[in-house]
Formats: C-alpha cells, structure tokens, sequence
C-alpha cells in the first residue's frame, strides 16, 4: 500500500487502518458494550499488519 494525500498531510496504511479501527469502536455498540467483537478483531489485525509492513 501506499501513502494517501489527505488535507495536505500524508497518511500511511497503518494511520489509515488505525483510524478505522478506532472509528468501528466508537461506533459499534457491541464494542462499547465491551463484549467481543468479530470486526474489531478483523480490524485490529488490518492494523497490527499495516504498521508492521
């Protein structure tokens, strides 16, 4: 993946996926709830992938 241009600052994959994650959360009421969830999972591992390549 490549970075994106974004309000004139560069994004990589790993702030991109990060702020995925973080938006689900905020969201989901299964997450707030503080019960397991299968997208936020999914989602973290996005993450911990990107940062890590």
């Amino acid at each position: 993946m490549t970075s994106v241009l974004v309000n004139g600052l560069r994004r990589g994959p790993g702030e991109e996926a990060y702020r995925a994650l973080v938006g689900h959360t905020f969201t989901c009421p299964t997450c707030r709830a503080g019960a397991p969830c299968i997208a936020e999972v999914r989602l973290g591992r996005e993450w911990k992938k990107a940062r890590c390549s």
